[in-house]
């Protein structure tokens, strides 16, 4: 079930509620400007999943997990106010902070635009055709509305491998959008990029094709 609240302060949502009215899948949070401003994954009332929050007057977006209600894993800030470049990296475990990578200090840096040697999946085009297949699933909604077509998805692959921030950037149906980013959440750590032989934080740009039989 789906439900749209309103209120006098500068945001509103959409939740998705379970029968026990626990929230449930994804709650979007919208300033009074329609600009999504946070979203948010929950299972049984409790926030596990990925998560999202953007302030337009600054420019930032922060992408990261929760499990069971704690931030996990790691969690960065970009900011998307011309070229994008990394304000923060911070890596936690159950909650607490282990790790904070702040630009600053020398530690980390903007995101290499330019580099030697993109980012790379284990095993090369190969090895990602054989991972897509082995984690695809036509959504059904999809199916039901005979959808199919390419959804292009760029994330962050930090030079440690893993594999965070994913976003869309066109789609051919939003009923495909959701799987496309789940098969990314899924994706094993990367060869990271390179600049003067040294592993660096990079952009990735894919797109995943889905047809019918």
């Amino acid at each position: 079930m789906s439900k749209k609240q309103k209120s006098e302060a500068a945001f509103y949502e959409l939740r998705q509620m379970d029968r026990k009215k626990r929230l449930n899948g994804m709650v979007f949070r919208y300033n009074m400007d329609d600009v999504l401003i946070e979203r948010t994954e929950y299972k049984r009332g409790i926030k596990t999943g990925d998560y999202m929050s953007f302030n337009p007057a600054i420019s930032i977006k922060v992408y990261g997990e929760f499990e069971k209600g704690e931030k996990e894993g790691p969690w960065v800030g970009i900011s998307t106010a011309g070229e994008e470049s990394l304000v923060f990296v911070e890596y936690y475990e159950k909650g607490k902070l282990l790790e904070k990578v702040d630009p600053a200090t020398g530690k980390g840096g903007r995101i290499t635009v330019v580099v030697e040697t993109p980012p790379r999946f284990p095993g090369g085009p190969q090895g990602w055709g054989a991972f897509l297949k082995s984690n695809m699933r036509y959504p059904e909604a999809a199916l039901k509305a005979r959808a199919q077509g390419a959804v292009h998805v760029k994330f962050l692959v930090l030079k440690n491998g893993r594999v965070v921030a994913p976003s869309i950037l066109e789609t051919a149906s939003p009923f495909l959008s959701n799987e496309a980013l789940r098969i990314i959440r899924r994706s094993p750590n990367w060869t990271p990029a390179t600049l003067k032989g040294e592993p660096v934080d990079s952009f990735m740009e894919v797109q995943i094709v889905f047809r019918l039989r």
